[in-house]
C-alpha cells in the first residue's frame, strides 16, 4: 500500500533570461480520484495507463480506493498495478478499505488523500484522452477565478461511439440560472471528465455519502447552484472517455433514474424554486446524450416560473 507523504509541486527548471535566472513556472499538482470495487483488473489497467501517459508535463496523483474488497490476490494485484505505471511525475497510491461504504464515500475518502489543488473524476472501467488534463488546466488558468472546468465526454459502444457536447447547457444556464428555463432544471448530462478545483469542492461538503447512484449529478447540480458564472469554465473538447458495460453501476438504470430525478428537485430548491411534484423523462438529445425531462405541478401542468413569458419548459437549446 502506498503511503502518502507532503505534497509535491511540479515546476519547470530555472532558465536563463537576458543574463538573469528566470523563475520556474510551477503547474498545479492535478489529483484524479478513482474508487474501485471488484472492477475488472484488465479494466483498471487500462485507467491507470490513460493517467500515466497523459501529456500534462506537471505531477498528476492518481488515489486509488478500494472499497471493501475482501480477496487478498486482487488486492495484491491492484498494488503492483498501480507501482507498475509510478513515476516520478506520475504518482499511484492504493489505499485498502477493510469496509464497503459505496461509491460516494469512496470518492470522498479518496478525496481526503489527495493532495491535488484540482481534483478529476476517473471511473475504473473509463480512460482519459491524452491532453485531458493539459488542456482542463489551460482552461482553468485562463482566469483565476476558475473553480470548475467541464469538458466532453466520449460514449464508446461497442458499435462505435458519439461524442457529447454539452457546452451549449453551460451557455444557456449563465443567462437563465433561477428561472424556469434554465436547462439544468431538466437537463442531466454526463459530468465525467471536469476538475474542480478542492476548495470549491469541499465547500460543497463533497459528495453525499447516502447516494449510492446519481452521486456524480448530484454533487455537479450542487457546485452549479452554488458557484457564481465566472467561476464555471467549459471547453468543446473531449475529456473522458466512458465505455459503456451491460454489467456497470450505472447499468442499473431503474435506480439510477430516480437518483437523478431526486437531484433535479434538490437543484430546484438550490435555486430558489418549488421543486416540481412530477418529472417525467421526455426523451435523449441525440446530440448531447444528455437526458431531458418535462416538469410539471401537482395540477399536471407544465413548471412556469410567474412573469416568465415562456411556457417553454423542456430546460435546453432548440436541436434541429
Amino acid at each position: 500500500m502506498t503511503r502518502w507523504g507532503n505534497p509535491v509541486y511540479a515546476y519547470d527548471p530555472p532558465v536563463q533570461s537576458r543574463g538573469r535566472l528566470a523563475l520556474p513556472a510551477v503547474r498545479p499538482v492535478v489529483s484524479v480520484v478513482m474508487p474501485v470495487f471488484e472492477m475488472p483488473l484488465r479494466l483498471v489497467e487500462r485507467a491507470l495507463r490513460s493517467v500515466a501517459l497523459q501529456d500534462y508535463p506537471g505531477l498528476l496523483e492518481i488515489v486509488i480506493w478500494n472499497d471493501g474488497s475482501r480477496r487478498r490476490a486482487y488486492n495484491a494485484e491492484l498494488d503492483h498495478l498501480a507501482s507498475a505505471v509510478q513515476r516520478p511525475d506520475r504518482v499511484f497510491g492504493v489505499r485498502h478499505s477493510p469496509h464497503n461504504r459505496g461509491i460516494s464515500a469512496a470518492r470522498n475518502n479518496a478525496c481526503k488523500l489527495a493532495h491535488g489543488q484540482w481534483l478529476m473524476w476517473l471511473d475504473g472501467d473509463d480512460e482519459l484522452p491524452e491532453h485531458a488534463v493539459s488542456h482542463l488546466i489551460e482552461v482553468a488558468r485562463r482566469r483565476a477565478d476558475t473553480r470548475l472546468v467541464l469538458g466532453q465526454c466520449r460514449a464508446i459502444t461497442s458499435d462505435g461511439g458519439a461524442q457529447h457536447t454539452n457546452d451549449r447547457f453551460v451557455d444557456v444556464w449563465r443567462t437563465t440560472r433561477g428561472s424556469a428555463r434554465d436547462p439544468l432544471l431538466s437537463t442531466v448530462f454526463a459530468v465525467h471528465g471536469a476538475l474542480v478545483h478542492r476548495t470549491a469542492f469541499w465547500a460543497a461538503s463533497g459528495f453525499d455519502d447516502t447516494l449510492s447512484h446519481g452521486e456524480l449529478t448530484d454533487w455537479f447540480l450542487r457546485m452549479m447552484a452554488r458557484l457564481p458564472s465566472e467561476a464555471v469554465a467549459v471547453t468543446s473538447r473531449e475529456t473522458y472517455r466512458y465505455h459503456k458495460r451491460f454489467d456497470s453501476h450505472s447499468a442499473e438504470r431503474a435506480v439510477m433514474e430516480r437518483a437523478r430525478i431526486d437531484a433535479l428537485r434538490r437543484y430546484a430548491g438550490g435555486v430558489g424554486l418549488r421543486p416540481p411534484r412530477t418529472i417525467r423523462f421526455k426523451r435523449r438529445c441525440a446530440d448531447t446524450g444528455a437526458r431531458l425531462y418535462d416538469l410539471f405541478t401537482t395540477r399536471g401542468n407544465p413548471v412556469v416560473l410567474a412573469g416568465d413569458p415562456s411556457p417553454d419548459t423542456t430546460g435546453h437549446p432548440s436541436h434541429p
